[in-house]
This record gives structure tokens, C-alpha cells and sequence, in this order.
């Protein structure tokens, strides 16, 4: 038993039990404030930046296409720097910057924001900028009774997804450290007595508990 993704109670709820940082920003308001800054910077008569999400962002010409250098990278390193002095923002990326970063860490549950977004980018496809909002930060309207909450943000809180398995005669325990999901797969091969195939991403976790099958190293 599972659910597919994380995620916090919704802002308004948050905010009413006690966290401060908490809010519904008007995203729509905060895009045409950086593109006002930088239609003036540069003069520019469209606005150069857009987003599908309000989590990356092209930078276009006037008519949606991919804004030619070498104005393309002297707009995204303005934005990156307008975008990283907002107070809603926690940091923002360039994709060129995300897919130069190494990835040092072993374990996902240790990984930085940088770590996260260099791992989840594609070149020719994510945005130019990629925009970490600080925790407890909704960018989405609040729609009763159809959306309140989706999939908001990188951070512990809305990433982690609790997981519970079961069988018949099984003993209970609770893992309190987290375990990434990669180690899913080749955990239940081994309980099941399945020979997991060698480029399967993870490695076995050891259960801890008497009767539990030890992970072959």
C-alpha cells in the first residue's frame, strides 16, 4: 500500500497550525515582475521568459522560440540573479549549470536541491531555469473542491511517500530511516527468492528481523 507521490497538507491549512512560511503566492504576478525587470534591462518589447509550470522557464523571442544568442545567455543569467533574490525563491538553477553538476552523494534522502534537479533535467527539453521555491511555498490557485495541493516542491516534506507491505505471518516493523526506492525491487526479489537481473538500479536492503533472508553480496 502506496500512494504515487509526497505532499504537505495544503498552505492555508499549514499556516492555520502554526507554520509561519506557509503561503499561496501569486505566481502569474511574480512572472510578469521578472519579466518586467528584464524587458527593461535588456528593452525588449516581449516578454522573454515563459513557463508551463512555474517550476522551469524558457527564455523566447516574440514569437515563442528559442531566444537567440547571445542575448539568450545574457537573459538567463539576469533572471537567474532576479529569480534568486525573491523572497519566495530557495534557489534557482540554469540547466547548463545542472548538467555540468556531479552528483557525489550515495544516498537520494542526502541529496541537495542542485543534487535533485541535475538528476531530474534533460538538455532539449527541461527549461533554461529551473526554480526551487521554499519550503512551504504554493505556486497553484486554490481551487475547492477540485485542487488545493499538487506536487509541491523537492523537500522531505513533500517527497517522501510512506509505503506499507504485507503478507501473511509476517511480523511487523517500522523503518524509520528512509529508504530510497530503488531499493524496492531488488529487496522483494530477494525475500521471494528471484535472481534480480544485474543492471537493476539499487541494491538489496537486509530486513534486520529473525527468519529474514540476508541480501547476497
Amino acid at each position: 500500500m502506496t500512494g504515487d507521490h509526497g505532499g504537505s497538507d495544503f498552505v492555508e491549512r499549514l499556516a492555520l497550525r502554526g507554520f509561519a512560511n506557509a503561503r499561496r503566492i501569486d505566481s502569474k504576478a511574480l512572472l510578469a515582475a521578472v519579466n518586467g525587470e528584464l524587458k527593461s534591462k535588456f528593452a525588449l518589447t516581449a516578454d522573454p521568459l515563459v513557463t508551463p509550470d512555474f517550476t522551469q522557464f524558457y527564455a523566447v523571442d516574440d514569437k515563442k522560440r528559442a531566444l537567440g544568442e547571445p542575448l539568450r545567455t545574457k537573459v538567463i543569467e539576469v533572471a537567474l540573479a532576479i529569480l534568486n533574490a525573491r523572497p519566495e525563491v530557495e534557489e534557482a538553477f540554469s540547466l547548463k549549470d545542472l548538467l555540468r553538476h556531479k552528483v557525489k552523494r550515495s544516498t537520494q534522502s542526502d541529496y541537495s536541491l542542485r543534487d535533485r534537479y541535475a538528476l531530474s533535467v534533460m538538455d532539449g527539453r527541461s527549461g533554461d531555469i529551473i526554480v526551487a521555491f521554499k519550503s512551504g511555498i504554493a505556486t497553484g490557485p486554490a481551487l475547492p473542491t477540485a485542487v488545493l495541493m499538487g506536487h509541491s516542491g523537492p523537500y522531505r516534506s513533500d517527497t517522501a511517500v510512506p509505503i506499507v507491505f504485507w503478507w501473511q505471518g509476517m511480523k511487523g516493523q517500522t523503518r524509520i530511516l528512509p529508504v530510497d526506492t530503488t531499493m524496492i525491487a531488488p529487496t522483494l526479489a530477494n525475500i521471494i527468492d528471484v535472481k534480480a537481473p544485474a543492471d537493476l538500479d539499487g541494491t538489496c536492503f537486509d530486513l534486520g528481523f529473525p527468519g529474514a533472508p540476508k541480501c547476497r553480496r
